[in-house]
């Protein structure tokens, strides 16, 4: 919830625009980690059942779609608990 509400406020209070590609730039280094190493995203997978973490998994940032910056970092935070156990 707390990605989002930068997020909200770089939309809505004009805040630096490098700060939210950052972000996001970031959450694709993870999220794309975790697709590619399939060692690494099975270990994720058990952590979030482990976690009883419900709500999907990591997700890609694709500027065609204009839900997927949010998708992206929701999940990173939703995702926290498992992603520092790995």
């Amino acid at each position: 919830m707390l990605l989002f509400n930068i997020i909200k406020l770089i939309k809505f209070k004009n805040l630096e625009y490098n700060f939210a590609n950052k972000i996001v730039k970031y959450c694709n280094i993870i999220s794309r980690f975790f697709k590619t190493s399939h060692r690494a995203g099975s270990i994720l997978k058990q952590f979030v059942k482990d976690f009883n973490i419900e709500g999907g998994g990591l997700h890609i940032y694709t500027p065609t779609r204009w839900t997927s910056m949010f998708d992206t970092t929701e999940a990173i935070s939703r995702l926290k608990r498992p992603l520092e156990k790995v």
